[in-house]
């Protein structure tokens, strides 16, 4: 807000008045004004790009809320309005299984409730009216921390499990759904590297080339594999 303005919004927040375009007779002014800002304004008052009684008439009923990565347990809330938000708005929702809200839990959201908004509009796209597990996440929401399965050789050096945090939802989990769901994408990942050979797939996930094999049958991944994998 330039200087100018400040002084004309804190004329109007002092007088009670506005002063319509072209006219020269004064409206009395009854609204309530709610005011939001990602700055810190106390910082601009100090430096002078802010005016300090202006944030004093401003600051009557301060609310202060948390940035989405301090308060995660409201991710799932948030993806359910979003998605009410919407259909109202362009007929369109997706619902996300408990496994994917996990993944997103675990994301640090550098581009706050935007960027979740931003993602639940993709997936409703994707899939419209229909439901989103881990597999259909981008791959920055897939995994908390990266890890080369490409080298594995080096995979204790470069993936350490034990730095990845799993946030369990206030609402709960069915452990069952998230580990099958956890488990197929794995495979589904070490599959694409492998370009669909199973017994090199099998290398990567640290598992024998029968044990691999019926579990891709189980899981529904035969597509994945090539004919003398």
């Amino acid at each position: 807000m330039s200087a100018s303005l400040q002084v004309k919004m804190l004329r109007v927040l002092e007088e009670r008045v506005i002063y319509p375009v072209g006219c020269n007779q004064s409206i009395p002014m009854t609204a309530r004004l709610v005011a939001a800002t990602h700055r810190n304004l106390e910082e601009s008052v100090e430096d002078g790009t802010f005016r300090e009684d202006l944030y004093y008439r401003l600051n009557v009923v301060p609310v202060r809320v948390p940035s989405l990565r301090q308060r995660k347990e409201d991710i799932a809330q948030l993806v359910d309005e979003l998605g009410h938000r919407l259909q109202r708005e362009q007929g369109l929702t997706v619902q996300l299984t408990p496994a994917a809200i996990v993944r997103l839990e675990a994301h640090d959201w550098p581009g706050n409730v935007r960027e979740l908004a931003n993602l639940v509009e993709r997936l409703a796209v994707i899939h419209p009216n229909g439901t989103a597990d881990v597999v259909d996440l981008p791959d920055k929401y897939r995994v908390a921390k990266e890890c080369s399965a490409r080298e594995p050789d080096n995979h204790s050096a470069n993936c350490d499990h034990t730095s990845t945090t799993i946030v369990l939802p206030v609402d709960g989990i069915d452990l069952k759904d998230y580990l099958k769901s956890t488990e197929a994408d794995l495979i589904r990942q070490a599959l694409d590297l492998s370009d669909g050979t199973v017994t090199k797939a099998a290398k990567l996930l640290h598992v024998g080339r029968t044990t691999l094999a019926e579990k891709v049958r189980r899981l529904g991944l035969a597509e994945r594999i090539k004919a003398a994998g």
